[in-house]
């Protein structure tokens, strides 16, 4: 497997479910003052810090995502906390180990 040495906001993209999430990515030291803002002598709130890595990563979705009437959904941060706890948990996963590396369309010669 390839090494990717990522720039900070470099834009990203991940399918989950069907669905595109946007991404851009965070440096350790981003992560480290979330989970510094998380963390209440020395135990993590891992919902808040999962919700908090979330709205500073994710930048947009495209596809899969319905309201309860079936209509598509347009992406706004304060809706980032409405997904579901295992898809946010997936997206956690993959924002933090980048094991997921796919850019967006234009640059899929450098996966």
């Amino acid at each position: 497997m390839p090494i990717y040495l990522l720039p900070e906001n470099e834009p990203l993209q991940a399918e989950l479910n069907g669905t595109i999430f946007y991404y851009r990515h965070l440096l350790d030291a981003e992560i480290l003052k979330l989970k510094t803002k998380n963390s209440f002598r020395g135990v993590l709130d891992v919902i808040g810090y999962r919700r908090d890595l979330l709205t500073a990563a994710l930048t947009g979705w495209g596809g899969a995502i319905y309201d309860q009437n079936g209509e598509s959904v347009e992406f706004k941060p304060e809706l980032i906390a409405l997904l579901p706890h295992w898809n946010q948990e997936a997206l956690q996963n993959i924002i933090e180990s980048g094991m997921n590396i796919n850019r967006p369309e234009g640059d899929a010669e450098k996966n």
